[in-house]
């Protein structure tokens, strides 16, 4: 009864070990058999290689696609920025007089 769920546990970590290598090497572009990763407790894994390293927070298999969200762990987000409008160019300023 607990083999089929220590297998199953064990595909996932797999799984999720072997997308953050392939993320891992094309975002610092470094071969992919150079990149390590391993799991560092519940949902936080390390992908280290070509001398640098990233932390990532992976979330559970919720989606409606089954695949497992992972976020780089110290990046700061970026909120929605608002473009500055640009004034017409028919209004220009007048010092007053």
């Amino acid at each position: 009864m607990l083999l089929p769920l220590a297998l199953a546990f064990s595909a996932a970590c797999a799984s999720t070990a072997g997308q953050l290598q392939e993320r891992f090497a094309r975002e610092r572009g470094c071969p992919e058999a150079q990149v390590a990763v391993r799991e560092k407790g519940g949902t936080i894994y390390e992908a280290s290689g070509c001398g640098r390293s990233a932390e990532y927070s992976c979330g559970s298999f919720t989606s409606k696609d089954n695949a497992r969200t992972c976020e780089e762990r110290g990046l700061a987000r970026q909120a929605p920025t608002m473009e500055r409008q640009k004034p017409p160019e028919d209004v220009r300023y007048q010092a007053p007089k």
